[in-house]
């Protein structure tokens, strides 16, 4: 029983190859992929020379991070592709009933979704291969040419991470609208427009969750600190990755090419419809993770509202005594807080980042009490008008970055 298992899907594996050989080989003659390949070798590669090149780059913020460059060629590529996609994918439905070329594969005792898969990998071979072609085109024209510093590994990372994410969705939202549709004119009309409303529009809006390029996404390594929100932009990427093979995977059941078995049909369905749900519910977990932050962010506004009293301190004298150990400060301030208003504050107040914790206050060695609201120190000693007061402050812990840029709109922040 297991050797006649490994026959099968061995032979299944064959099928799938034997299919993407042929659709790889159909579908490099069409004119549309080979304008698709003159674009993206030469005419992307000279606009980013332009862009990024020695000599030619005028924003500093272009060629400044070692993965500037491979961004930037990702994206563009990116753009382009999926473009090149949409026009070659939604023509599946009529070439398979045109037949031509795939007719002996279409005889053969097949299923559909071998079939599809087939199809699918031939394209995705054929637009990897011309990905890696640009890639090096633009490593040996424009990186080496550009003031930005090479880093191979950062073409590979946007390559897995960003290009095939955006290959395998658009794709499959592509093949499941025409054989929903069935109409390829508004299904192109449709996914176009899509195209241009993520380019200008999705980015800006819930985060950038629904921009299939990762556009609004943090998505830049730092030389010092690495990728800037690593988890959060590789669960973005799976979630469209997921979408995008559920789709692939449900657009099975719209063939006209009648199926093997109506049991084949329904396990794709229902392989589609859990990956796309995964998908949906990996945007869902982006989307909830914001809501802590803004919850904080919040409460340390609402806290200078409430302790605000339009008499501040001066902070005539302030040494600092800090011991690092990664992200673990360990930190003792010795400051002289000075009443340069023209009457008594009773409660002087000090502000530290909510993420360290006071370990201890003392004016002169005694230990002064005080609450704490967020960021808001309380002191309980009053401080006439013209006096001093010398203190000793130690406090431990991470910094908490939600605390920054509060006078702006979440929005912006995020």
């Amino acid at each position: 029983m297991r050797r006649c298992f490994i026959k099968i899907q061995a032979m299944n594996l064959h099928d799938i190859l034997h299919v993407a050989l042929y659709e790889a080989k159909q579908q490099r003659r069409q004119w549309e992929f080979r304008l698709f390949v003159f674009i993206a070798v030469i005419g992307i590669t000279l606009y980013q020379f332009f862009l990024q090149g020695q000599g030619y780059c005028s924003n500093w913020k272009m060629v400044a991070l070692p993965c500037s460059v491979p961004l930037v060629n990702a994206y563009l590529y990116s753009v382009v592709q999926s473009l090149f996609v949409i026009l070659m994918v939604t023509d599946f439905p009529r070439r398979e009933k045109l037949g031509g070329a795939l007719d002996p594969i279409h005889a053969r005792p097949m299923e559909n979704g071998e079939y599809t898969w087939g199809r699918v990998l031939g394209n995705m071979i054929l637009f990897g291969a011309v990905n890696l072609l640009v890639m090096l085109c633009w490593v040996f024209f424009v990186n080496l040419n550009s003031m930005a510093p090479l880093g191979i590994q950062y073409y590979i990372f946007y390559f897995v991470t960003l290009n095939i994410p955006s290959l395998v969705f658009v794709m499959g939202l592509s093949l499941w609208l025409s054989r929903v549709f069935r109409w390829r004119y508004l299904t192109m009309v449709l996914l176009f427009l899509w195209c241009v409303v993520s380019v200008i529009w999705l980015p800006y809006r819930l985060h950038g969750i629904l921009d299939f390029l990762g556009t609004g996404v943090p998505n830049l390594f730092s030389g010092v600190t690495g990728h800037v929100g690593l988890w959060y932009y590789l669960l973005h990427r799976l979630g469209f990755l997921l979408l995008g093979l559920g789709l692939l995977a449900y657009s099975v059941r719209g063939m006209e090419r009648l199926p093997s078995t109506v049991k084949q049909v329904r396990r794709y369905s229902l392989g589609g419809v859990t990956l796309v749900v995964s998908g949906l519910l990996c945007g869902g977990v982006m989307a909830v993770s914001y809501i802590p932050a803004r919850s904080a962010r919040e409460s340390y506004r609402e806290s200078f509202r409430k302790h605000w009293i339009g008499m501040p301190c001066h902070v005539s004298s302030h040494d600092i005594t800090l011991r690092q150990e990664g992200e673990n400060l360990d930190v003792r301030s010795d400051l002289v807080v000075c009443n340069l208003n023209g009457k008594e504050v009773k409660q002087p107040l000090l502000f530290l980042n909510p993420g360290l914790r006071v370990t201890a206050l003392e004016e002169n060695g005694r230990a002064l009490p005080f609450t704490r609201d967020g960021q808001v120190l309380v002191i309980d000693r009053s401080l006439a008008s013209g006096d001093t007061l010398r203190l000793r402050v130690s406090y431990s812990g991470r910094i908490d970055e939600r605390f920054t840029d509060l006078h702006i709109p979440d929005d912006s922040y995020e």
